[in-house]
């Protein structure tokens, strides 16, 4: 096509979308505009629209996110283009509500608390955005901006995504959760405990118009005690405040600055860089990105230790007060091992998005039963990991991580791939499973809860090939969640994949699940869960 390619004028555009809402084929209408385009518009489809040097100019000058970027936009023809804003945790743009980040909401296990998420995350997004889509509500506007209702729904998110690990009896009773009415005094220790930690500084940060700190939302809770708060790295002043009180919750971990989105705006501008970048047009310099930087942030971890002065500072609180909960603030696997044992209680709390504070009381006091479950394993040894070099440039590893690596070395985990642990207890029963078809077999057991209060239980089934390459690894093909109320069952049905037990064939260039023979669903708690049911199942 001519790049000098003539058309309608900019109604084009407005005339196919009248066009499409009266029920015309959309498909057919967008290839007519895409005919329209000109060789340098279809081009310039492959980019933003922004040239290079003003773009990264607004980077420096103006918060990431604050204004939608455009892409796509040809005036010729009326096209407006797309509108682009991140939001894995929240509408970056405005004001949006911060959920937890994404590996938090992995911990729900629940597809379902997902949907509720995306669809608060879609409104706010489209409450800063034109939408052309037809739809039968009226759009959102900026009332549901980090409102009432997405702000209850992060803070469900936040107590339903944190896992407990550890909750060892003090005195013949478990230390969580604890009784406000028969706390009379807690000490909350670690800087992290007021922070503003919601999870990296990158293009996925959002800014909502308030946040609640782990401190805030003891103090919610806790309205009749003595909450005294230690918030630096003095283990002495910390023991001190610990064994005054009658519990202690300890807040540490990372920030941006220590993992997620590696940020370093001033290394925009190093002479490595500016050689990959397009010449500076005529008469302009380079622009100020370096304005408020704080330096680099974020990146790989340098350890999956927690830092030397947190281990300290844990080790003498649970000194000086019997019932310390440790609260481990991160976006990943966390090894314990030099502290795990010295503590009755551990609780995952994640980047727990601007409810996490009041989350995290709920969880603490058993307004919300612990439900959180790992979607990962937790090593015990460094040993137990895949080699890992910040610096490579490149590198090559094999299918062996995680849970999976584990058994092939035969090391047991700190935390088994799904553990987590709750204040009530669940079972399995009955498990069986249904005719395979297309790939999939369907799960079904009995879930009682045999304790004293309504909780979360997710069922996992991980299968196993009998024989042949790779018999005997272990894979998760199927979960579900499910709420028990105390002293009831339910009835779960979990969906599961054979796709994990499939095996590359590199002739056909697909993944060839296994058939013709017998493979082993372990109906579970977590991986390698000492109590799950083992089910045989003949493939066609």
């Amino acid at each position: 096509m001519s790049d000098n390619a003539s058309g309608p004028a900019g109604p084009a555009f407005d005339a196919a979308l009248a066009a499409v809402r009266a029920g015309a084929d959309p498909v057919q209408h967008a290839r007519t505009l895409y005919e329209l385009l000109s060789q340098t518009e279809r081009l310039g489809l492959l980019d933003g629209d922004a040239p290079f040097w003003a773009g990264l100019a607004k980077l420096g000058a103006a918060r990431y996110g604050s204004r939608p970027y455009v892409h796509g936009a040809v005036t010729r023809l009326g096209i407006p283009g797309t509108r682009f804003v991140d939001g894995p945790r929240g509408c970056v743009a405005g004001e949006g509500t911060a959920f937890p980040v994404s590996m938090a909401r992995g911990a729900t296990w629940d597809p379902g608390l997902e949907q509720r998420v995306g669809e608060a995350i879609g409104a706010e997004v489209r409450a800063q955005l034109r939408s052309y889509a037809a739809r039968t509500a009226a759009e959102p506007g900026a009332e549901v901006m980090a409102s009432a209702g997405h702000r209850a729904l992060a803070r469900e998110v936040a107590a339903r995504a944190m896992v407990l690990l550890r909750n060892e009896p003090v005195a013949g009773t478990p230390v969580l959760p604890l009784d406000p009415a028969a706390t009379g005094r807690v000490a909350v220790v670690g800087a992290l405990a007021t922070a503003e930690n919601m999870g990296d500084f990158g293009s996925s940060r959002v800014h909502p118009p308030a946040h609640v700190t782990p401190l805030q939302g003891i103090r919610a809770a806790f309205p009749g005690s003595e909450v005294t708060l230690v918030d630096g790295d003095d283990p002495a002043r910390a023991a001190e405040a610990a064994r005054q009180a009658d519990a202690a919750v300890v807040v540490v971990g990372y920030d941006g600055h220590d993992e997620g989105e590696y940020v370093d705006l001033a290394g925009m501008t190093t002479p490595e860089l500016l050689a990959l970048f397009p010449p500076l047009p005529p008469g302009e310099s380079l622009p100020a990105l370096d304005a408020g930087d704080t330096g680099p942030a974020g990146g790989d971890r340098a350890s999956l230790r927690l830092h030397p002065g947190d281990e300290e500072l844990i080790r003498a609180v649970a000194q000086a007060c019997p019932r310390t909960v440790v609260c481990v603030v991160a976006g990943g696997a966390v090894i314990m091992e030099a502290w795990r044992h010295d503590v009755p209680a551990i609780l995952i709390m994640w980047y727990a998005g601007m409810e996490g504070g009041h989350a995290l009381a709920d969880v603490l006091t058993g307004a919300h039963n612990p439900s959180g479950r790992l979607p990962f394993s937790v090593p015990a040894s460094e040993e137990h990991l895949p080699s890992i070099d910040r610096d490579a440039t490149s590198v090559t590893y094999d299918r062996f991580h995680g849970q999976r690596l584990l058994d092939k070395l035969g090391a047991d985990a700190a935390y088994p791939h799904g553990f987590g642990l709750s204040y009530t207890t669940f079972a399995v029963e009955d498990a069986a499973a249904g005719v395979p078809a297309g790939g999939k077999v369907p799960v079904t057991a009995r879930v009682p809860n045999t304790g004293g209060r309504d909780g979360w239980h997710v069922v996992q089934v991980y299968g196993r090939r009998a024989v042949g390459e790779r018999a005997g690894e272990s894979a998760l093909v199927g979960f579900a969640a499910a709420e028990v109320p105390a002293g009831q069952a339910v009835e779960v049905e979990v969906d599961c994949s054979l796709d994990p037990l499939a095996i590359w064939n590199p002739q056909t260039r697909q993944l060839d699940p296994p058939a013709r023979t017998t493979v082993a669903l372990e109906v579970a708690a977590h991986a390698h869960d000492p109590a799950a049911l083992t089910l045989q199942v003949a493939l066609p």
